[in-house]
């Protein structure tokens, strides 16, 4: 079984996510007349796991097509092709060894920039 972080499940880790929520939610619930809804009750291991295959599968096909009309638009697209060339040749400039989806991250151009 992989290794799982506990300070992403218990909410210590820098980001609030779907799981620490889950675990910990931090805003009393309640109902559509204004009553406080029944106790929370803490989700299982279990329940946790059979949300994460919910959210991940969920999400693959939708992913899929946004990365194959991403990569349509980059190959179609001179100006655009021309600037993910450039940005690969600066962060990547020895092609035989292996780049990390760090140094990846870490381009400006990669993350966020249309």
């Amino acid at each position: 079984m992989a290794h799982i972080d506990h300070s992403i499940l218990t909410g210590e880790g820098k980001h609030k996510n779907l799981f620490s929520q889950l675990l910990f939610p931090s805003t009393i619930q309640y109902d559509s007349q204004g009553s406080k809804r029944q106790a929370y009750k803490q989700p299982t291991t279990k329940e946790l796991l059979e949300e994460a295959i919910t959210v991940m599968g969920g999400g693959v096909e939708e992913a899929s097509n946004a990365m194959m009309y991403g990569i349509h638009f980059i190959l179609t697209t001179d100006s655009v092709s021309e600037k993910v060339k450039k940005e690969l040749r600066r962060i990547w400039p020895d092609k035989n060894s292996p780049i990390t989806f760090l140094e990846l991250e870490r381009s400006g151009y990669f993350v966020g920039t249309p």
